[in-house]
């Protein structure tokens, strides 16, 4: 962080003799202030160099910032911004470069990344298919692209359910950066966050800790705390506590990563959508039901204005606004959001996906407690088909939840 400080001064004190030598420190110091997360004067200062940098047919310089400041509006959550801009970048690569480039394989990735951030899952998967293979043929000189690839294929297959196959991937790409590619600290922390995640989805909670104390100790070191990034590791932390019951620890956890979201992004972004779900979840579990189906409705008018309206965060919100539904018996909110959330969930995802069979779980829960019986077995062996054609074991923890609710029903009249 010292040379990024360091730079920004050097670059603040140029004067200005050359007009276009000024314009281009004006574009590197909104690059260095990216790097250090300040992403509104990064904004404005490439916003101020790039318009009148010289060479019309933009050079590689020139391209080059085009592209930190897509990734400025992909932090802003500013996501279709960022895609015109990426494409505008690969446009001119391809035209100047073989298709083995590196700089075409971070491009493409870049362009996976933000179209998984929207759901496009198979759009993203063809994208990331394609830098792949340029990857793959560029991957003597720098298989650093890769191993970043690789963190985003598993987090592509963590969107959609595929957890083992996503522990596989993200355990190469943690294993390629702990490695030969160690001085990527920041990719690496990114990997081993993913992977916290996927472990804790997976029930392995030791791991997960692990994994993202790991990455928080990162940050700590050569960036920031409250670097947004590190709000992941709040957030996910906080997520393991709710699971071990350690409500007030987990509230605190996830509110800290919500604040860093909020102040280093915007009341609207859509990580801070996410922080706030998550602290409704915690509020509803600790039997604070009005304060839950406030966070929801936070977090609700934040995936609208940020999300395509069939996007599974915003299915997955409405499902935990169904449940404090029923938790205060209000049965038939409960149900129309229930209801919804899975229809959503069948739609984006298919019948047999994980995804959708963790919505199935929490329906069969309403349909429980509104007497329909025989839904909630349909929905029960529904879920529990589709976890044995992924894990096929009762390790995972939905199995759990699956066998106590047909005991439950097995108990009814």
């Amino acid at each position: 962080m010292e040379i990024f400080y360091s730079n920004i001064k050097e670059l603040e004190s140029c004067k200005r003799t050359h007009s276009d030598i000024y314009r281009k420190n004006l574009s590197l110091l909104g690059v260095t202030y990216r790097f250090t997360f300040d992403l509104k004067k990064a904004e404005k200062y490439l916003d101020l160099g790039l318009p009148k940098l010289p060479n019309k047919n933009f050079d590689i310089f020139t391209t080059r910032l085009i592209l930190e400041k897509a990734k400025i509006y992909r932090s802003l959550g500013k996501y279709h911004q960022s895609i015109v801009l990426l494409e505008q970048c690969l446009d001119i690569f391809t035209k100047q470069f073989p298709e083995q480039h590196v700089i075409l394989a971070f491009i493409l990735t870049d362009i996976g990344m933000i179209h998984r951030i929207l759901g496009h899952y198979t759009k993203a998967s063809e994208i990331f298919e394609r830098s792949l293979s340029v990857n793959k043929n560029h991957l003597k000189s720098n298989a650093a692209t890769y191993a970043w690839l690789l963190t985003q294929i598993g987090s592509l297959n963590r969107g959609i359910g595929d957890y083992l196959r996503a522990e596989k991937i993200l355990l190469e790409s943690e294993k390629l950066f702990r490695g030969k590619f160690s001085e990527y600290k920041e990719l690496r922390a990114h990997s081993l966050t993913a992977l916290g995640f996927v472990y804790s989805k997976l029930g392995k909670y030791d791991k997960a800790f692990t994994a993202l104390d790991e990455s928080y100790k990162i940050y700590e070191k050569y960036f920031s705390v409250d670097n947004p990034r590190n709000a992941w590791n709040l957030v996910q932390l906080g997520i393991l506590k709710r699971k071990q019951g350690k409500l007030k620890e987990a509230e605190e956890l996830i509110q800290k990563g919500e604040q860093i979201f909020l102040t280093a992004f915007s009341k609207n972004h859509v990580e801070r959508g996410w922080a706030l779900a998550h602290l409704g979840i915690v509020c509803r579990e600790n039997k604070k039901f009005e304060e839950a189906l406030a966070y929801f409705n936070l977090s609700n008018n934040i995936f609208k204005i940020t999300l395509p309206s069939n996007h599974a965060l915003i299915s997955w919100q409405m499902m935990h606004t169904a449940l404090t539904y029923l938790t205060l018996k209000d049965n038939e909110k409960a149900l129309k959001h229930g209801t919804k959330s899975y229809t959503q969930f069948k739609e984006i995802f298919g019948i047999s996906s994980t995804q959708t069979a963790a919505a199935a779980i929490k329906l069969a829960q309403i349909y429980i407690e509104v007497g329909e019986k025989e839904e909630a077995i349909k929905l029960l062996k529904s879920s529990l088909h589709a976890y044995n054609t992924y894990y096929k074991n009762s390790n995972y923890p939905e199995y759990k939840k699956i066998y106590l609710l047909l005991n439950k029903l097995k108990q009814l009249p």
